[in-house]
Formats: structure tokens, sequence, C-alpha cells
């Protein structure tokens, strides 16, 4: 038996007790939707509006017939009837008309971010039932860049407009940062780290201050108590009060020069 028949026989045997090699899994796309209801790169404000079923296509509404036709005509030409793609359409025509209202006919790179902010705010609701579907992940990404590329070119051109336009459609803008820094996991613990230390120092900081407040009121009203007694004990005896308050500023300022004096002496110590 020749060396080839040999390895034929081995790997029948193999495949009949072991069975076949399994298929290798494939790569997972590095586009992973994030649990909740956003995306970080997502800057809308708002979601995509839901439309009333018995509304007429926008492609329908220039028929006069329909408003004497009968009730299964109307529904037929109604939203609630619609696919998909009619749906779509209707929304960039109803977001177009809005805009040339708002800006007039000339206004292009309006109407481009408008039909693209309908197209992400659709497949942003897409992606969100179906996680597995990376395409439309990888196409909506592309959208959300190329939006965010004709905003900038309107945000040069004309301010007013842009902020308007962000206004109207309830967009956030963020700007690129100048310079880009690179962040590791463990840079990003210890930011996080350090902001929690910061918020309990600030909580035990406010909770002090309320509590100092709280003891000045009642020292505050026992001042008033003691300096309204040592009034009447001045007024019984006939005492001069601006006697007491020299003598007190004197002390102060004799406490004052001890203390500069000993440090002063401390320091001589240490210096020599």
């Amino acid at each position: 038996m020749s060396l080839r028949h040999i390895k034929q026989l081995s790997k029948a045997l193999i495949l009949t007790h072991i069975g076949p090699k399994p298929l290798a899994t494939p790569k997972r796309s590095n586009i992973v939707l994030k649990s909740g209801k956003t995306f970080p790169y997502f800057r809308d404000l708002v979601t995509r509006s839901s439309l009333q079923e018995s509304d007429i296509l926008n492609r329908f509404k220039d028929v006069t017939e329909l408003e004497n036709a009968p009730e299964d005509v109307k529904r037929i030409c109604s939203i609630g009837m619609a696919s998909g793609v009619e749906i779509k359409k209707h929304r960039i025509e109803e977001m177009s008309n809005r805009l040339e209202q708002l800006f007039g006919k000339d206004c292009h790179r309006e109407q481009m971010i408008g039909k693209l902010t309908v197209e992400i705010r659709s497949l942003i609701a897409h992606c969100l039932q179906f996680r597995s579907d990376k395409r439309s992940k990888s196409i909506l990404v592309e959208k959300i860049q190329k939006r965010k590329k004709y905003m900038k070119f309107l945000r040069r051109e004309d301010y007013e407009r842009f902020e308007w336009l962000l206004d109207e459609l309830k967009i956030k803008y963020i700007p690129p940062p100048a310079y880009y820094k690179f962040v590791s996991k463990r840079q990003k613990r210890k930011i996080e780290v350090k902001d929690a230390a910061y918020a309990v120092r600030q909580s035990k900081i406010d909770a002090l201050k309320k509590k100092l407040e709280a003891e000045k009121e009642a020292f505050m009203q026992e001042k008033e108590e003691i300096l309204a007694e040592i009034q009447k004990e001045a007024e019984k005896y006939e005492l001069d009060p601006e006697l007491f308050k020299q003598s007190l500023i004197r002390e102060r300022e004799k406490s004052k020069r001890y203390v500069l004096a000993k440090d002063l002496r401390t320091a001589d110590v240490e210096y020599e």
C-alpha cells in the first residue's frame, strides 16, 4: 500500500470517528452599538417623530378628487397603507417643504442636512431594533459624518442660518478639538476615580458649610445676648464702652506681636 493510500485512509477514519473540522468563527466588526437608546456620536436631541396613519401621502395631496373619494380610496392613499420606502420619501418631502418655507428655495445645503437628518433618525430606530445589522451601522456612521461635514461648511458660510437650522432640527453640533490626545483605559479610570473623589470632597464641604451656617446663627444670637448684658452692666456702673474696645484692640495686637516673635525665633533655630 502506497503512502498516498495510507493518508487517504487515515483521513477517512478521522472524518468518520471525530467529524469534520469546525468552521472558523467570523471576525466581528468594530462598530458596536452601545446599550441604551443613543450612540456616543449621535447628536440629535429628539428622536424620529411618529406619523398619523390617516394622513395622506405627499404625492397624493395635490389630487383634488380625493376630497370626494370614498373612504377605501383615501385609506389606500394614506400613510397606514404605504410601504417603508414611501414613508421615508414622505418624511423627506415634509422636511424639504418645511426648510423651504424657513430658508427659501435656494437652501440647497440646508435641504441636504435635513434629508440626512431624516435618514439618520430612521437608521437609528432600525439599528436599535436589529443590533446585529453591521451594514446599517456602518451606513449610519457614514451619514452622520457626512451631515457633520455639511454643517461645518454651513457654519463657515453663515453662522446665523447655522444656529437657526440647529434650533429647527434639534441638533447639537460639537466642533472637533484643536488637538487630539489619546486617552487609554487606565487614564480614563484614573479620571473617573478623581472625579468621584472630588464629588465626595465637595459633598463633605457642602455639609460642613450647612453645619457652620447653623452654628453661626446660634453664635450670633448668643453674641447679641452677651453684648446686651455688657451694655446693661456698663450703663449700671457708668462705664465708657470705648475703653473696653480699645483694651481689646491692644490685647489683639499684643497677641499678634507675640505670635510673630515666636515664629521668628523658631525660624532662627531651624536656620542654625
